[in-house]
């Protein structure tokens, strides 16, 4: 029982962390498209059928992406086609990437998955909010607050931060 409680867990990782990594090339891929203008974007579809046909990227996933984007051809990103399983499989994710984490077991490329999939699925991106924080320590270059909507005020602050060097 307890070995298929963690099998189950470490499917719904692995799954995770296949999507959070083609959403993460797809992402990628349009920005390229939109630097070059190379129709890329529109032909998503398309493209990722080709995969399906020999490319070593070829996997049971392809498919219902490529669905995601026929039915969407500007989804902003792959995550939002996968909601049901994010929402899902997130708590096992997390709980396969500790297990692996206290067994000396690194996992790099799913926990950047993880992180990923943590940071793109909050109503507020914490790291962001940290880098201008970050910014404004060390540069005097302002942040925008949150209003309780959950929107950027319009006007920047800098608060008084202590100096970091004596």
């Amino acid at each position: 029982p307890e070995l298929d409680s963690f099998l189950e867990e470490l499917e719904h990782a692995v799954f995770l962390s296949i999507v959070a990594s083609y959403a993460q090339m797809f992402q990628c891929v349009r920005a390229v498209d939109k630097e070059f203008e190379l129709e890329i974007t529109p032909n998503l579809p398309r493209i990722i059928s080709t995969f399906r046909a020999g490319c070593i990227l070829q996997g049971a996933l392809l498919e219902p992406m490529t669905k995601a984007f026929e039915a969407d051809p500007n989804l902003s990103n792959l995550l939002c086609a996968f909601p049901k399983e994010i929402e899902t499989g997130m708590d096992a994710f997390r709980k396969t990437m500790a297990t692996a984490a206290l067994a000396g077991e690194p996992a790099t490329v799913m926990q950047a998955s993880l992180g990923y999939l943590a940071t793109m699925t909050r109503a507020t991106m914490v790291a962001g909010q940290v880098v201008s924080l970050q910014r404004d320590v060390f540069g005097r270059h302002g942040f925008k607050r949150l209003k309780t909507s959950g929107e950027a005020t319009e006007e920047s602050y800098n608060a008084d931060w202590p100096d970091m060097i004596p």
